[in-house]
């Protein structure tokens, strides 16, 4: 029992990162500068825009339904994290023919769209619903993903983590095609 315990650790730590490394994207060098204050004045911090935006009410944790959960096998509730700006959800799929099972994350990148998506694999482009998608193998060859374009500055990763990326890639994929319909 320890043991699956560990292995249910370890994994959750395997998508922690690989969501946060699937978050980088290139640096630009140079100082940040303001534009249109003059030196001394004070800018305001926030946008006098009130409304939000189609997307930032996207929550991970909403994105996969209990008949869902049920149809991937998922046992347990989902998991919130945050890292670097990306909300995520994370389910355990308990099954013997993945070696003992899987996670499940989905992540929601608000800033960052299917071009920005780093794989150790070329994404290839997957049929998920009326969104563009791509699938590929995960950062540092850890699970399988399918990014699911929301706009074109913003996307959703499902991903499947916990054994050999390619045999992932199936659960990848259905879990996807379950996602797909409750974005916008």
């Amino acid at each position: 029992m320890r043991g699956a315990e560990t292995v249910r650790k370890t994994s959750l730590l395997v998508v922690t990162a690989a969501l946060a490394l699937a978050a980088c994207t290139t640096q630009t060098t140079g100082s940040p500068t303001t534009q249109g204050a003059e030196p001394g004045s004070i800018e305001p911090t926030h946008s006098s825009t009130t409304e939000p935006t189609r997307t930032t009410a996207i929550d991970p944790c909403e994105l996969l339904t209990e008949p869902a959960l049920k149809t991937l096998g998922v046992t347990g509730i989902g998991k919130p994290g945050k890292i670097t700006g990306v909300t995520s959800c994370d389910w355990r799929v308990n099954k013997e023919s993945a070696g003992g099972g899987y996670t499940i994350s989905v992540g929601y990148y608000p800033h960052l769209g299917l071009g920005d998506i780093v794989t150790s694999s070329r994404p290839a482009s997957v049929s998920v619903g009326k969104h563009k998608a791509v699938q590929a193998l995960g950062p540092g060859g850890i699970g399988c993903l399918v990014g699911i374009e929301v706009t074109t500055t913003s996307r959703v990763d499902v991903m499947a983590v916990g054994g050999k990326p390619e045999d992932l890639c199936a659960p990848a994929l259905d879990a996807a095609r379950l996602v797909e319909p409750r974005l916008p």
